[in-house]
């Protein structure tokens, strides 16, 4: 497994959240652009559904894209709403 640069991104700008270095759950995480705060508790939470939403989907397509190939059409990728999340990573991940 390789290190990520890891950064906490706004769900509704796009922009850099305030680092905090040791943080405890009550501190509050700040957008860089809008302003937007949140508990960091809060702020793991979503961060955590963002990236389980990320890996659903990305299983499910290859596992789609592996029954095709091998033939067997009867395997339907799974329909996932896309939420939107009050704030996201920057984690990349490989299925």
């Amino acid at each position: 497994m390789s290190y990520q640069d890891v950064r906490v991104l706004c769900g509704k700008c796009g922009s850099d959240a305030t680092s905090i270095e040791n943080p405890s759950l009550d501190d509050i995480v700040t957008c860089t652009g809008c302003g937007s705060s949140d508990r960091f508790e809060d702020v793991l939470d979503s961060v955590k559904e963002h990236m389980l939403e990320q890996a659903t989907a990305g299983i499910s397509s290859a596992l789609s894209t592996g029954f095709k190939r091998s033939g067997f059409d009867g395997f339907k990728p799974a329909n996932l709403a896309r939420k939107q999340f009050a704030w996201t990573s920057t984690v990349k991940l490989e299925v």
